[in-house]
């Protein structure tokens, strides 16, 4: 009959094992999340930028609709700087914050450098988020296009994964079976052995 002592170390080595198969199964589906910016001028970002405007920060939600850049934040647009005319309200996803470059919440009113299509547009901490005397500067001598679309086409949610905790539940599942399988190899073989 085995001793407690021998019943703990079977018990810890397999918590460690099923520890250490659940971090092989788990790490290279969960994401990375690291932000690296580069220094650009509001020029530059006047040069790239799908959308440019003056406004400021109405509102946000977290759609978790998407993996990536799940916040939806919606802005007051007092000037259009990108193009000659466009909607009163403008939608733009971003991410949580920290690791994955998102905004936080912007107070007062700032030059906003918005990127990708009507609908499915995204800001980042990388310099979406402006003075406004220095992006006004970028446009001035610059000739606008016409909005993309009708003013009264709102961006819809494109969806996508969701992204969140359960989808390591199945990976957690099997780590947590493996885990269990290998501590009671453990307690037969100890047994026999005894």
């Amino acid at each position: 009959m085995a001793s407690s002592t021998d019943r703990v170390r079977d018990l810890a080595l397999g918590a460690l094992a099923a520890f250490v198969v659940m971090l092989a199964v788990v790490l290279p589906v969960a994401p990375a999340l690291a932000c690296s910016c580069a220094i650009v001028t509001t020029d530059e970002l006047a040069d790239s930028a799908s959308f440019a405007f003056v406004g400021s920060e109405i509102g946000r939600v977290d759609t978790r609709s998407r993996e990536w850049q799940t916040v939806l934040v919606t802005f007051a647009v007092d000037e259009w700087l990108s193009h000659s005319d466009g909607p009163v309200e403008f939608q733009a996803f971003t991410g949580q914050g920290g690791g994955d470059c998102g905004v936080g919440q912007v107070r007062g009113q700032v030059a906003v450098f918005a990127y990708g299509t009507h609908g499915d547009a995204s800001i980042d901490s990388c310099g979406s988020i402006q003075p406004i005397g220095d992006a006004v500067a970028s446009f001035q001598d610059r000739v606008v296009p016409e909005y993309p679309v009708a003013f009264d086409d709102t961006p819809d949610d494109p969806g996508g994964s969701s992204g969140s905790y359960a989808d390591l539940v199945l990976p957690v599942a099997v780590a947590g079976a493996l885990g269990a399988a290998i501590v009671l190899g453990l307690r037969r073989r100890r047994e026999s052995i005894d």
